[in-house]
């Protein structure tokens, strides 16, 4: 059967269904259907065609109504069981975001309670850094006056080998004149005021930079020169001829026995005598009045007494007694000229180095080096 089939029964169902509870019943029914007219008289027989039929719709409707009743009661069911479900997952959600959040509770409390621990052992431990640090500045403190006092006594130390030493220039330069030993106490006695670094010493190390500055400008005298010649000048004295020494007999040329000839008679042997005697008589005309002869020996004094006299000259030289060198070099020019032959050549070099010996400067004009000393022990006795 298809739809406008079951339409069309439909439409013809009211006409054959049963007596309707709400239409009129008993004789008004039926005066009121013969009223109708006469045409209402075939009406049972189409009722009796139509029962089953409308009967089986009826059923079919009933069917589908159950059907439909039961796709109702499914989805129903299903979607209950699908808001169960739902139910218990967000119930499941729920209890388990409870457990969540009391785990996390408690492991925040474990993390706060963690949290003041190390907050109480920071600050512990802060407490104890600065009593450490008040320990260790005090610490500092003592180790600081202790270097204090230390670098006071290394200073007082220092201070007092600076003087020493400039007492040692002044010594060396003024009694000795040794101007190396003087330059090299002075830069010594400047190193030890360095390392003390005390500023109230600038101005004695000034005082030394000025004074090793002035001796090393003066011109200072090659005394090794000088003595070097006066030695020189010793050796030359053996040489020397000494005046009125006789010299000693020496044959005259042809004189020798193997010179002369053979004696062979008497008048030969008188000539041979006869020159003989010649030899040893000499008659000499000088004049000017002879001065008397002196032995050999006297002339090894004279020449000893002169190499004594120019060895002290460079004793004196080197020790730096200027007035004995010269007084020295003095006599030994005076004896020269009186004991020795004057007209000699080697007299006369001896007699001019002897001139350039004295001529030459010994002692040279040195500074006044005690400015810085006066200064350093005007300082010392100040307390400084």
């Amino acid at each position: 059967m298809n739809d406008e089939e079951r339409r069309q029964d439909q439409d013809r169902s009211p006409g054959t269904d049963a007596p309707d509870d709400t239409g009129p019943q008993g004789p008004e029914a039926d005066g009121s259907a013969e009223g109708a007219g006469g045409e209402a008289a075939p009406a049972p027989a189409a009722e009796e065609g139509a029962g089953p039929r409308a009967r089986r719709i009826a059923l079919l409707a009933l069917v589908v109504a159950l059907f439909a009743l039961a796709a109702a009661l499914a989805a129903g069911a299903g979607a209950y069981l699908l808001w169960r479900q739902a139910t218990v997952a967000v119930a499941e959600t729920r209890a388990a975001a409870r457990g969540g959040q009391e785990r996390l509770a408690a492991t925040l409390a474990k993390l706060d309670e963690r949290v003041a621990q190390l907050a109480a052992g920071l600050d512990a431990a802060r407490a104890e850094d600065a009593a450490l640090g008040q320990r260790l500045q005090a610490l500092r403190e003592s180790v600081a006056e202790l270097a204090a006092r230390e670098r006071g006594r290394d200073n007082a130390w220092l201070v007092a080998e600076a003087e020493y030493l400039l007492r040692v220039a002044n010594h060396r330069l003024r009694l000795a004149g040794d101007r190396a030993a003087a330059l090299a106490a002075l830069r010594a006695a400047d190193g030890r005021l360095r390392e003390a670094a005390d500023p109230r010493l600038i101005e004695v190390r000034e005082a030394v930079a000025r004074e090793i500055a002035a001796l090393e400008a003066v011109a200072v005298p090659d005394l090794a020169g000088l003595a070097a010649r006066i030695s020189a000048l010793e050796g030359l004295v053996p040489r020397l001829p000494v005046r009125g020494v006789r010299p000693p007999l020496r044959p005259a040329a042809g004189d020798g026995a193997a010179d002369r000839p053979p004696v062979r008679d008497l008048g030969g042997f008188l000539r041979a005598v006869w020159a003989d005697v010649r030899d040893l008589v000499r008659i000499r005309r000088d004049a000017e009045a002879a001065e008397p002869l002196l032995p050999p020996d006297a002339a090894y004094f004279l020449r000893e007494n002169l190499r004594l006299k120019l060895e002290g000259a460079r004793l004196a030289l080197l020790r730096g007694d200027e007035a004995a060198y010269r007084e020295l070099l003095r006599t030994a020019r005076a004896w020269l000229e009186r004991h020795f032959v004057a007209d000699d050549t080697a007299v006369a070099a001896a007699l001019g180095e002897l001139e350039g010996l004295a001529a030459a400067p010994v002692r040279p004009a040195w500074p006044d080096i005690s400015g810085s000393l006066r200064l350093l022990t005007a300082q010392r006795a100040a307390g400084g």
